[in-house]
């Protein structure tokens, strides 16, 4: 029989998850010196799922955009939603969540993809995961609410069945 891991409640996460990956789980001593808790494989596997969902939603809708977009406009249609800054546009992995929403709000542009979904509509969520994408991103310490991991949950789901 193996010897428990004991962690401290104020060591690192780093330190927790270290252990938990070596040992399959580690037990939580509070500042009294009593047990308080054990942390195990799963709890670690739930609270990053947890964290890295959001992230990993905008991947795969922007995968989804860039997909859509690629397959539906020539590299001249990409580079003229170019604005006044000094950033250069070759293909459509160099559009930001804003040049998405230039290029499809454009009802020319948007009839090309052939989508049963109102434009209008499709602008909005487009903008929801913007911004939703700008938090997620720029380590919002509040991090998501969660209608906006639902938002994004469901436009990723969207994108995949259309695309």
């Amino acid at each position: 029989m193996m010897q428990p891991q004991i962690i401290e409640q104020s060591d690192s996460m780093f330190e927790a998850v270290d252990r938990v990956l070596k040992y399959g789980c580690v037990l939580v001593r509070n500042q009294k010196r009593e047990m308080s808790g054990i942390i195990t494989a799963y709890d670690v596997a739930k609270s990053f799922y947890e964290l890295a969902k959001p992230y990993l939603l905008v991947g795969e809708i922007e995968r989804f955009l860039r997909s859509l977009i690629a397959n539906h406009f020539t590299q001249e249609d990409i580079r003229s939603v170019k604005k006044d800054d000094d950033r250069e546009i070759n293909d459509v992995t160099d559009l930001t969540f804003g040049q998405y929403r230039r290029l499809l709000e454009n009802p020319a542009n948007w009839d090309r993809l052939s989508i049963n979904v109102e434009r209008n509509i499709f602008i909005a969520r487009l903008e929801e995961i913007r911004i939703a994408r700008n938090e997620v991103m720029h380590f919002d310490p509040e991090g998501l609410l969660p209608s906006q991991k639902r938002q994004l949950w469901e436009f990723a789901n969207f994108l995949h069945s259309i695309c």
